[in-house]
């Protein structure tokens, strides 16, 4: 009997490739699997029938016959838990993984917050993915970290792979799939820059056929969210200034001051407090606010022949902020080519193009937008008597009493702030199939980014009126080349399955930057040509170059046990020159043990899998040069108009690699086609932490880059997903938590590390805050008290001196407290909660997410809840179950008022609070036309509302903060912009 050759190509019912699917010979030993492409080719013998299964879909048996060419269409499985996954360079069948990995699909993607930013879309979607920071700033960023914070000196960001090569961008609307690496089997691959995981993005392609054309766009409304902070009216804030003012005057005439006794309090009062101010009642929130619109667009084409596929997209994202001065454009283009130029050889081009635009805020401190918000005065007005010309509050002879002399509605007429961002990216990827079982890959990307900052004060201006003006203007060039080359391999041996990766890579990667700053401008021109006197000019330029040689094993023995092993070896130029080169390693394996014999029986069962891994990552994310020793070229260095250069940095030529050493162990479990449950419990140590380490004054130099310190990160992730209902009504339910333990194990020689308002010290989780302990008002004269830690001889200790305090007691002045350890800034536990109704063609989907024991500093307080120590900036309420100390035996949450001499505002645990919350992040509701609508097909509309609801105690406007740094400051950059509440109407179909 002789053998017969077949080849074809296996789809889904949507027509996408379907890559593992097992083909096999009914009653004989011989297999294979389809490729990424779907593809497959097998030498059978004739009168052969082909068995085609893949979980998660319904087997097909076909026989060969005369037939060399078979394509087949596998139907979907409803009752299968199954799906593709796309992990290191390769896909698998998320049945046989061995490594902790989370699957967000386009739907779940785009069903929450309507955004332009990835990482709030993701938000509360993923267990171990903590997405923080989310603010209602249009354009600003998120803070991403999977699976707690392990570095002190170098980025923890995750390390981002779009269309399987490192680096890139993908607008949101253009993404087919995101798969969240979390372990040492998943990232293995990855290793050399993946110590803080991967996130994987997959965008769409064309599928042949006919061409289609589809739309997807959304618009509606943002409204300013305040949370529970309250700022006190014009009467209201007197009244606590009087009170204020009349303690302070009663204090100075008990202590018999002449200047006090001789007046009474109301000729006093008078002076300091003049009741004329009651005449003016600026109401600078309503102000400062509006009602803001979100616009987003994205048109998209798709389709192509047997040989040539496409998908071409626009998007375009347009907010505008609720608070004045705030506004976010983006554009992006996307083409996705597939060429197949013969029956092994395969062309596939990728291009990326996109472009966005901001305004800034020019102005810091006290004195911006956000700030004048909440701090200036009801007082101090905001236009002339006229209602229409902006006041000035610099100007001779006008009064402002607020400490910060800035008003928006002046200084917008005077400044221009913008920043535009460009980038553009190109793949170019070659697959050749060299045997059915041996395929070689090359993609090269090209990269362009560059960053255009214009910002032009003019002679009117508070910050440029001493220069006549002046004019700022950057320019950043980013420059990146990328060649990833692969050869996978794949063999079936009965029950035996059998698959490789040998890869290299090169990344290059340059950076140019360009400023200059010029004086007196003629007129509001904005170039640089237009300054009569230069003022500054600076510049430099960096490059960057990682090589990589990797190598995976994949085994396989009857869909039951699964082994993984990897191994990367990597040199980066950032590192020194004896330490450049680095291997990185990683093990798993996993069982299904739901298809042993022994629960055969056991129909309910869907899948019971045990997995474990262990592996070792690294973290390269440090600035260029740090290993090196470097000179600075500055206006202190010249030497008689000569420029000059002077040491900047002491090298270090033993500096490597920082490692993490990651121990996974995982249970999934499922059963009755209804419950889904996915538990895993992970402990990451991070090792020779890349950090500035202090030097001695006798050195030189202030610091040196070196790898010192650990940081362990230990915790579990749950994932459950459950079917509540399955009728006329179906109710779908997806929970994640995360609870994560951080602790810093190692140190410089043990010593502490300040940091602002925190403090990180051997033996505490790395973000603590060390502070005077706040101990409430004294119930019998309202004075502040702040906790006093003494030693045996009654001397000031503090948390820092590692001594402890032979006496703890209260001290009502402020120098006098002791310094201490008070509370971690971490949650004990964060996630997210969807719920999915159906009903015919409705469907409503409700997103919330949570953080249960975080901690803020609201550092803002210091000015805004200032018991009068601060009279020239507004006040705000007291919240719900605040109390204000006004008598002897008063137990109360505040001191008394008292305006002057008092330090009861200074930096304390007064103003660290729970930041606790429960969010109603989105709630959706869909409507699905079920039939064609005039030319229209899949169309579909929508009503989506964001940030609907937060439960929470803490005071400010939102305690969605960056968890690294939850301080809520009153400088421009750190006033917290609370996410906008925004209702929009969306619509999608296709042509």
């Amino acid at each position: 009997m002789m053998d017969v050759s077949v080849s074809g190509t296996v789809l889904d019912q949507a027509g996408d490739p379907i890559p593992g699917v097992t083909i096999s010979v009914a009653g004989a030993g011989i297999g294979t699997a389809t490729d990424l492409d779907g593809k497959y080719t097998i030498s059978v013998p004739e009168g052969s029938t082909l068995v085609f299964s893949f979980i998660g879909f319904e087997s097909q048996r076909i026989l060969v016959g005369d037939q060399s060419i078979i394509n087949v269409t596998l139907n979907e499985d409803i009752s299968s838990l199954d799906e593709v996954v796309v992990v290191g360079y390769s896909a698998r069948r998320q049945s046989e993984l061995s490594s902790s990995v989370a699957i967000v699909g386009e739907k779940d993607l785009k069903n929450g917050v309507i955004s332009n930013n990835l990482g709030t879309m993701l938000q509360g979607k993923v267990a171990g993915l903590t997405v923080s920071n989310t603010e209602g700033r249009p354009g600003s960023a998120t803070n991403i970290v999977i699976r707690g914070v392990g570095s002190i000196g170098a980025g923890y960001g995750p390390l981002y792979v779009v269309d399987g090569v490192i680096g890139g961008s993908a607008n949101p609307m253009d993404i087919a799939s995101i798969t969240v690496l979390k372990d040492a089997a998943a990232t293995g691959l990855y290793g050399s820059r993946a110590a803080n995981g991967v996130i994987i993005i997959t965008t769409k392609k064309g599928k042949s056929g006919e061409t289609k054309v589809s739309y997807s766009g959304s618009a509606g409304i943002s409204q300013f969210r305040n949370g529970n902070l309250e700022m006190m009216n014009s009467a209201e804030l007197y009244d606590r200034q009087e009170q204020g003012f009349r303690n302070f005057y009663d204090a100075q005439v008990s202590a018999g001051v002449p200047v006090y006794t001789n007046q009474t309090f109301d000729q006093y009062l008078g002076n300091v407090l003049p009741s004329s101010l009651l005449a003016s009642d600026t109401d600078w929130q309503s102000l400062l606010t509006r009602t803001g619109h979100v616009n987003q667009h994205q048109l998209s084409v798709s389709g192509g022949s047997e040989k040539t596929t496409f998908y071409i997209s626009g998007n375009y994202y347009n907010e505008l902020g609720t608070v004045l001065g705030t506004e976010y454009q983006n554009m992006d283009l996307r083409a996705n080519l597939k060429h197949q130029i013969s029956d092994r050889v395969t062309l596939q081009t990728r291009i990326n193009a996109g472009a966005n635009r901001a305004p800034n805020e020019p102005l810091e401190g006290q004195e911006g937008t956000m700030t004048q918000l909440y701090n200036n005065l009801p007082w101090d007005p905001a236009f002339e008597a006229d209602g229409t010309t902006p006041y000035n509050p610099l100007e001779a002879g006008n009064t402002w009493i607020g400490n910060a002399k800035s008003n928006y509605f002046y200084n917008k007429d005077h400044q221009s702030d913008i920043t535009k961002n460009m980038r553009f990216g190109i793949d170019l990827q070659l697959d050749v199939d060299i045997t059915d079982w041996m395929r070689f890959s090359t993609t090269n990307r090209v990269g362009l980014a560059g960053t255009d900052w214009t910002q032009l004060l003019d002679k009117d201006h508070q910050l440029a009126s001493f220069e006549n003006g002046r004019v700022s203007q950057t320019y950043t060039y980013d420059q990146s080349f990328l060649t990833s080359n692969l050869l996978n391999l794949e063999h079936r041996i009965g029950d035996h399955s059998f698959a490789g990766i040998l890869g290299q890579e090169y990344n290059y990667l340059t950076s140019s930057f360009t400023g200059a700053v010029g004086m007196d401008l003629a007129g509001d021109l904005s170039a640089l040509s237009a300054a009569g006197s230069p003022k500054s000019v600076a510049g430099n330029s960096t490059e960057t170059g990682f090589s990589s040689y990797f190598g995976q094993v994949d085994y396989n023995y009857q869909g039951k046990y699964f082994l993984v092993s990897s191994v990367r070896r990597d040199a980066s130029s950032r590192f020194g020159a004896n330490n450049r080169w680095a291997t990185f390693y990683s093990v798993g394996a996993s069982w299904n043990v739901n298809r042993e014999n022994f629960l055969k029986d056991a129909t309910w069962i869907d899948l019971l899998k045990i997995r474990t891994s262990y592996g070792t990552t690294g973290n390269a994310n440090i600035a260029p040069y740090l290993s090196l020793g470097t000179y600075s070229f500055t206006s202190n260095s010249t030497y008689n108009g000569l420029s000059g250069a002077r040491p900047a940095r002491r090298e270090n030529p033993d500096l490597t690699w920082e490692m993490a050493y990651t121990t996974n162990l995982g249970l999934e479990f499922s059963m009755f086609n209804r419950i889904n449950i996915e538990v895993d419990y992970y402990n990451r140590v991070n090792k020779n932490l890349l950090q500035n380490v202090p030097l001695s004054a006798s050195s030189g130099f202030a610091s040196q880059q070196r790898n010192v310190g650990s940081v362990r990160n230990r915790g579990l992730d749950v994932s459950i997903t459950t079917v509540n209902l399955d009728g006329a009504i179906r109710w779908e339910t997806n929970f994640n938590v995360n609870i994560n333990k951080n602790k810093v194990l190692a140190l410089n020689q043990g010593e502490d590390i300040a940091s602002g308002q925190m403090r990180i010290r051997e033996g505490l989780p790395m973000r603590y805050f060390y502070m005077k302990e706040w101990a409430g008002a004294d119930p019998q004269t309202g004075d502040p008290l702040w906790v006093r830690w003494e030693d045996a001889e009654g001397n000031l200790i503090h948390g820092a001196d590692k001594t402890e305090p032979a006496t703890i007691s209260t001290t009502n002045t402020y120098n006098a407290a002791s310094n201490l350890f008070v509370s971690s800034a971490y949650p004990d536990f964060t996630g997210g909660i969807r719920n999915d109704l159906f009903y015919k063609n409705f469907s409503l989907s409700v997103l919330a997410n949570y953080a249960v024991g975080q901690s803020i500093y609201f550092s803002h307080r210091e000015r805004i809840d200032s018991d009068n120590n601060s009279t020239n900036q507004n006040q705000m309420k007291l919240q719900g179950d605040w109390v204000r100390w006004e008598n002897p035996g008063d137990i109360a949450t505040h001191p008394r008022l008292l305006s002057g001499g008092s330090a009861s505002n200074g930096t304390s645990s007064r103003y660290l609070e729970d930041a606790s919350y429960f969010r109603i992040q989105n709630v959706r509701l869909d409507y699905a036309f079920p039939e064609k609508v005039y030319k229209f097909s899949g169309l579909r509309i929508y009503l989506s509302m964001d940030n609907l609801a937060v439960f929470t105690k803490f005071s400010g406007g939102d305690p969605d903060v960056n968890m690294e740094n939850p301080v809520i400051a009153q400088s421009a950059n750190s006033a917290r912009f609370s996410p906008t509440r925004k209702i929009l109407l969306g619509v999608s179909f296709d042509l």
